[in-house]
């Protein structure tokens, strides 16, 4: 799981290669040490600076470690047990990642990505919903609207109206009387907002 980054975090920014070598780095070296090498090599930070991305550097590998074996942990539980459903694997899945994630830190800590990690996959199964009904919802449209043209393809009166060249005026009323008379009625009723 990767939070998102500061825009003024100077370390945070760097590519994730250079991170995982400043981290390297600073296993062996002291913070002091590690400040001077990073300066040398043209990148300005301090000491406080370092220390709260390590921090935050390591805790998000940690987080980054417990989900992969939580993926891993469900993809051979679905091999293992093909009976049980896509919300059992998750569960269970999710009860690895947190047993591992508590090994591995803070427990307060991991709540937070534990809560993020939840949001995240509830925020994806909304967003697939909506996708979903989106496509219902033009899926209908289209065949009121090919009902509707059929049905004004055999209006005598409609066809009346555009041999005679009757004006749009004319046109749009027999239209919204006959084929939209529905709409009007909502309208009235207050239920629905028709654009001006």
């Amino acid at each position: 799981m990767s939070k998102k980054t500061r825009s003024d975090s100077v370390l945070g920014n760097l590519t994730p290669d250079r991170q995982d070598a400043i981290a390297d780095y600073a296993r062996t070296h002291s913070l002091i040490d590690t400040v001077a090498w990073l300066r040398a090599d043209g990148v300005a930070t301090s000491r406080t600076a370092l220390s709260e991305w390590l921090s935050s550097w390591l805790l998000e590998q940690r987080f980054a470690r417990s989900g992969t074996q939580a993926d891993k942990f469900r993809d051979w539980l679905k091999t293992e047990a093909p009976d049980l459903s896509e919300e059992e694997l998750d569960r269970r899945a999710a009860l690895m990642f947190q047993f591992t994630a508590v090994e591995e830190g803070d427990p307060k800590t991991f709540l937070k990505f534990a809560t993020a990690r939840h949001k995240a996959k509830h925020d994806a199964a909304k967003l697939q919903l909506q996708q979903q009904q989106h496509a219902l919802d033009r899926d209908r449209f289209e065949m009121q609207f090919a009902d509707a043209l059929r049905k004004a393809l055999t209006d005598e009166r409609l066809r009346g109206l555009l041999e005679k060249k009757a004006g749009n005026a004319e046109i749009i009323a027999h239209l919204r009387q006959t084929y939209f008379s529905d709409i009007d009625a909502l309208q009235q009723s207050g239920s629905v907002q028709l654009p001006k």
